[in-house]
């Protein structure tokens, strides 16, 4: 999509924002840092607006839509930049409308949003080494904790008036962004599935529809889920408003990963071979049981190196069967990690040998790294020659280093990140630093919320692997500038993404996940848990 043009410009302090001609806001450019935003978007959904009205003023732009619902947003840099928002059913009846605000990071950026009805606020990180842009709700309130829509609810009644108030500042890093929580937010709030979710404030009444245990422990409030879920949206209500608190609990990490592989093995016994040229049935069985991915490879095996698979020797057998067949021309970094699962379950050198020619073929892309590592490590623990796959992998990162592959395609910022990481053990330097604070930023560095539109998992788990590359060299400094250090940060996205496939073990919860749902949630889970299953033992 185009970029749209600023024709009237509100200088705020050592920034500019930019709008079009119809009033919106599409830049926001630092004098020092450059661009932060590409637009902010104040949007009514489910009702007729008539054309805007548009009042540009040297310290204020003013737009107006009319309609049965009518819409006034105004940005003023009078003192500081100020969004104002006001929305009002004029229709003479009850209406169904939504406003909705989306921030639009500028290229390279990144955001982390956080809507908790009462109290809600976003984030914008620059390219560089900037501050960050942080955005403060100070009146209204949002209806979801997954996007910023004027609540309390979308119904209005007849000459409902609602006010919805914005208030930006420039914060030096994510610890001091913490400002915008309140005092009694409990952290934290991605759990283990046996620990309560604590709410140190008695002034906030806890809203139970019957899905929660809640008990009073001396003075503080002890919430669980009470029907088995592993998710809840908490309402606190006090003089504020109403809070929500979006808590996980969630199962330990082998626990989960056994599930996901049995229910893996479990598929592949009733497919049957798909096309002709697939192998016959083995292992004396009525027919094929066969993987389709070599993800599920790769998890399966990892899920055989622990206790608790349900048929250790039937898992091994269909992994064997389904990397010699359906899976044997696949040339991704999952194959080279299967074909390492198989070397060590079976001592087979030959995995290896396969191994080795797999990495010697790759290119950049997300786990390259890692696989090749991995491999490298292999060989020299068995006191094979290692030198092939190590030449290939630093082949690949001098690519990433430059930002283009081999033909002249610029590589994604996560794969130019695992490639240095990987290769980073044991040093500390400018490169390292900025791909640490870069995850610290898709990540949140400790604050609740997430990323906009929720996020996909799979770049989320590939992100958690990342962070646990960083030594304690790196944590001493990123904790001086996150809530927490890149341990902590990971073990709490983990929580977060088990959570949530524990809840889609049938159902994938509504919203970003279940729109990034492929035909088969189980091979979804497997593509979530295979980095989070290679952070435990980086």
């Amino acid at each position: 999509m185009a970029a749209r043009v600023a024709g009237h410009e509100l200088r705020w302090g050592e920034a500019v924002l930019g709008f079009d001609e119809h009033g919106e806001l599409v830049s926001l450019v630092h004098d020092q840092w450059g661009p932060y935003l590409e637009g902010l978007d104040v949007r009514l959904a489910g009702t007729d607006t008539t054309a805007p009205l548009i009042a540009l003023e040297e310290d204020e732009v003013e737009v107006h839509l009319g309609g049965p619902v009518q819409l006034d947003v105004r940005h003023s840099v009078l003192a500081g930049w100020d969004q104002r928002i006001v929305a009002s059913n004029v229709s003479g009846a009850p209406r169904a409308a939504t406003v909705r605000l989306r921030p639009v990071p500028a290229r390279g950026c990144d955001a982390w949003t956080w809507s908790a009805g009462a109290e809600a606020a976003w984030i914008v990180a620059p390219r560089g080494d900037g501050p960050l842009l942080v955005v403060r709700q100070r009146q209204g309130v949002t209806q979801a904790t997954d996007a910023f829509e004027l609540g309390p609810s979308s119904r209005w009644q007849a000459e409902e008036r609602r006010l919805w108030h914005w208030q930006a500042t420039w914060l030096p890093d994510l610890r001091a962004a913490a400002v915008v929580l309140p005092g009694w937010w409990p952290d934290p709030v991605d759990l283990p599935d046996t620990v309560p979710l604590v709410i140190a404030d008695l002034d906030q009444a806890v809203d139970d529809d019957g899905t929660l245990e809640v008990g009073l422990v001396g003075d503080t409030v002890e919430i669980l889920p009470a029907d088995g879920r592993h998710r809840a949206t908490v309402r606190l209500n006090s003089a504020r408003g109403t809070t929500l608190v979006e808590a996980r609990w969630a199962a330990p990490l082998d626990q989960v990963l056994r599930s996901w592989a049995d229910r893996l093995l479990d598929r592949a016994a009733g497919r049957h071979p798909a096309e002709p040229h697939d192998p016959a049935p083995t292992g004396g069985r009525g027919r094929a049981e066969l993987l389709d991915t070599t993800t599920a490879a790769a998890l399966v095996l990892a899920a055989l190196a622990g206790p608790g698979l349900v048929d250790p020797l039937r898992a091994l057998d269909v992994v064997e069967a389904s990397l010699a067949g359906p899976l044997r021309g696949r040339t991704d970094p999952e194959a080279v990690l299967a074909c390492l699962g198989l070397h060590a379950a079976t001592g087979d050198a030959s995995w290896l040998d396969r191994a080795t020619d797999l990495v010697l073929e790759l290119g950049p892309g997300p786990l390259g790294a890692v696989a090749a590592m991995n491999l490298v490590t292999t060989l020299a623990t068995a006191g094979l020659d290692p030198s092939g796959p190590a030449q290939a992998l630093a082949r690949v990162a001098a690519h990433c280093a430059t930002g283009f592959d081999p033909e002249g395609q610029p590589i994604p910022r996560d794969v130019r990140a695992e490639y240095a990481l990987v290769l980073g053990t044991g040093r500390w330097d400018a490169g390292l630093r900025d791909a640490a604070r870069w995850l610290g930023h898709r990540l949140g560095g400790g604050l609740p919320g997430q990323p906009p539109g929720g996020g996909d998992p799979r770049t989320m788990a590939r992100e958690v692997l990342m962070l646990r590359m960083l030594d304690e060299q790196a944590a001493d400094e990123l904790e001086a500038e996150w809530l927490m250090g890149p341990a902590d940060l990971a073990e709490r996205t983990t929580r977060r993404l088990l959570a949530d496939l524990a809840d889609a073990a049938d159902r994938f919860p509504a919203g970003p996940v279940a729109d990034l749902l492929p035909d088969d949630p189980a091979t979804f889970g497997a593509q979530v848990l295979l980095p989070l299953v290679l952070a435990q033992s980086w």
